[in-house]
Parts: structure tokens; sequence; C-alpha cells
């Protein structure tokens, strides 16, 4: 009977091991893309070497189409470079580190350093499954003035072809107040979608969101574009609905409350306006 015992001892403990072994080798699930956190606002790129919307308005009236489509997209734009400069450094830098594991709380981590103007930050990214998905929540500290803010969080499916971000105002703002909450969806490389929703407390534009798609099959779309924007300003309640195509640029736009009717209004691969089709 002891021998008995003996060997069950030794035979759970090598299952132990072996089941230890196996959690500490076990490698940390794919990072999201970078297409998932940051939005592409490419279109607003004429190829002339210069940003045409910096150019004195009198040069850009046979523009009016596509300037209106541009001008619409860079308010998101500064909203998110300028505002979360910090999270979507640390975001980026994140691809060019290897993880850690932690055996006892079963969490991947990558620890790094990323400077964002004058300013070093420690951040770390954290992984955890729960089911079929995977937590990742993004910790930063600057010096002396906070330790371990939550900057952002989200949740990915283990394939990786949707998930969620939740941006959070900085440190500054209160801990835990949301700002910018991101929805994704991937359908292959270049393939997919992302939008950005307004969730800061009591603002007049909460509920305001931009909403990218791209595609590869352009079937469902007219005049053989392949991506779109749909930017909605909660506060004022306006549409603006953009479709463009990435290769040639040519594009069109709709918004009632700029044009005053609910026509598409275009241009062509000169950015240069002209009637639709």
């Amino acid at each position: 009977m002891r021998n008995i015992t003996h060997s069950l001892l030794v035979l759970l403990s090598i299952i132990f091991v072996a089941s230890s072994c196996k959690k500490k080798d076990e490698p940390a699930p794919d990072l999201p893309p970078e297409s998932t956190f940051i939005m592409n606002f490419d279109f607003t790129d004429t190829g002339t070497g210069k940003n045409d919307l910096t150019m004195p308005p009198e040069l850009m009236t046979d523009k009016e189409h596509f300037l209106h489509a541009a001008l619409n997209g860079l308010v998101w734009n500064g909203l998110i470079f300028i505002t979360a400069a910090v999270p979507v450094a640390a975001f980026r830098e994140s691809f060019n580190h290897e993880w850690e594991y932690d055996r006892k709380d079963e969490v991947w981590s990558w620890p790094y350093d990323v400077t964002v103007g004058l300013k070093k930050y420690n951040c770390r990214l954290e992984a955890s499954l729960s089911g079929e998905n995977v937590i990742w929540e993004m910790y930063v500290s600057q010096g002396s003035a906070y330790t371990d803010f939550l900057w952002y969080e989200g949740i990915s499916a283990l394939n990786g072809t949707t998930g969620t971000w939740t941006l959070y105002k900085d440190p500054q703002s209160g801990s835990g107040t949301p700002f910018i909450h991101i929805d994704w969806e991937r359908r292959g490389e270049g393939d997919g979608s992302i939008k950005y929703t307004n969730v800061i407390p009591g603002d007049e534009g909460n509920g305001g969101y931009i909403y990218h798609n791209i595609v590869l099959d352009t079937t469902g779309y007219p005049g053989n574009y392949n991506a779109q924007y749909d930017i909605y300003n909660k506060a004022s309640d306006q549409m603006t609905e953009i479709l463009w195509n990435t290769i040639s640029k040519h594009g069109r736009v709709r918004d009632g409350n700029r044009f005053g009717d609910d026509s598409w209004h275009c241009w062509n691969t000169s950015f240069e306006d002209e009637i639709c089709d």
C-alpha cells in the first residue's frame, strides 16, 4: 500500500511539473495589429509633396468637396493623435518588445519605456485569457507624477477577428474617466473596420463617432470606391458620409448640413470638384 501511495505521489508530481512547464512555455497571444487601435487618415494625402489643406482658400475653390471631407476627418485625427499622444505612442512601441509570463497570476506582460516629447514613460501592457478572449490592459507611469495609470484596456477574440478598446482620459483628468471607445473588426489583411465613439461623461459630443471601413472587394460600393468614413457630430446632429478609392483617390461626400441637400458631391483623381455619375 505504501508503495502504491508513493507511486501515486510521484505520478502527481510529474503531472504537476509537466503542467507547470507547459504553462511557463505557453506563448503569449498575438498583439492586435496597429490598425485595431489607430485609424488610418491617409485619404487626406494628395500626393503633391505638400499639405494642400494649408493652402490659401482661394487656391482651394475647385476642391471644395474634397476639402470638406478631409477637414472632417482631421478633427478626429487631431483628437486622437494630439490628445491621446501618449497611449498611441505606447501602443505602437509594444510591438518592439518581448513578453514575460507570470505563472502565478497567469498574465503576460510587455514592460518597456517610451519617450513622448521630452518625457519618458514607463509602460506595461498586460494580457490574460478569459475563455475565447484576451483581456488587455495598458499601465503607464511617469516619474513621480503618477504610477500604474490604466490608460486603456480592451478585449479581443483569440482568433484576432474582433475586439474593443476603451481609452481613458489622462491622469490629470482623473483616473477611470472614459474618453474614446473603439470597436474593430478584421476580415483579412487590409480588410476591416474601426469605429471611435466619444464616451466622455457629460460632454456635448458624447455619442458622436467616426466609422472607417475598408474592403478588398468593391462589389457593394458604387464608383469603385473601397473605403468609407461615416462621421457623426453629436453636438450639431450632423452626419458626414465619405466614400473614396484608396488608389486613385477619387471620392464623394454627402452632408445635408453643409450642402443643403441629400446628394453626393464628388471629386476626381486630382481632388477637383466634379459632377457625380
